[in-house]
């Protein structure tokens, strides 16, 4: 009677693990250092003025350009962008000082950047991470701060372009408008009086009513996955 020849097992399939986790865990950290940094020097300016300590603001604010740039690293075109506004902001800041054109307008085009590329890694597809959940939220804020720095780019052109309690507003006060127009507020303490002024407060109020709705709808399709028939829910070829 002859043996049984033995039957080969296959090894079990173990999948890699994902690639870089500590990498990912520090962008992560980046992201949620650079949305901190993002409100201490836009929302928070006003009570550090008050309470003495508006001396830490160019250090917060030299801090943001550095972690703004950071956090869109893997990203090369824009990062490479970034830097180079980042170096504009700083050159801005040591001739003209905060109330320059050249500085905030240096600002408007580094804010822009940084925006544009997590708006892009927000809406790419994959899975909802927290990486992608950061991303969304720093976007949201992103765009106030964008409007914001367009109102005081605004405010210092033309003083008469936005109204504050006590007449121009100030550049705080021109930030703070943003804030309460994209959350479509509206105390009504300061008030866009030009027509280009009035023009970019509508356009944000649109903006900040229809970015949340289609960042849930773009989340709960990623979520969701491919359709049974094969395609997928957010209507693109091949699916995250």
């Amino acid at each position: 009677m002859q043996n049984a020849s033995p039957v080969a097992v296959p090894e079990p399939h173990l999948s890699p693990p994902s690639p870089h986790p500590r990498a990912r865990g520090e962008s992560d950290v980046t992201l949620s250092l650079f949305l901190v940094l993002l409100l201490a020097t836009t929302v928070m300016s006003w009570p550090l003025r008050d309470s003495g300590a508006g001396w830490l603001l160019p250090v917060l604010r030299l801090l943001t350009l550095v972690v703004g740039v950071a956090a869109i690293a893997p990203d090369r075109v824009y990062a490479i962008g970034g830097a180079l506004a980042a170096l504009v902001v700083g050159y801005g800041q040591l001739v003209s000082g905060d109330r320059g054109p050249l500085l905030l307008a240096s600002r408007l085009g580094f804010f822009s950047v940084i925006g544009a590329a997590l708006l892009a890694r927000v809406f790419r597809p994959g899975r909802v991470t927290v990486h992608r959940i950061l991303g969304a939220v720093s976007v949201y804020v992103l765009l106030a701060v964008v409007w914001g720095t367009g109102f005081q780019l605004l405010a210092v052109l033309g003083p008469e372009a936005i109204r504050g309690g006590s007449g121009p507003a100030s550049l705080d006060e021109a930030m703070w408008l943003s804030f309460i127009t994209i959350t479509t507020t509206g105390y009504g303490d300061v008030l866009p009086a030009s027509a280009l002024a009035r023009s970019l407060a509508a356009l944000e109020a649109i903006v900040g009513v229809l970015y949340p709705a289609i960042l849930i709808s773009r989340l709960v399709s990623l979520v969701q996955g491919p359709s049974p028939a094969g395609g997928t829910s957010g209507g693109e070829p091949g699916g995250p």
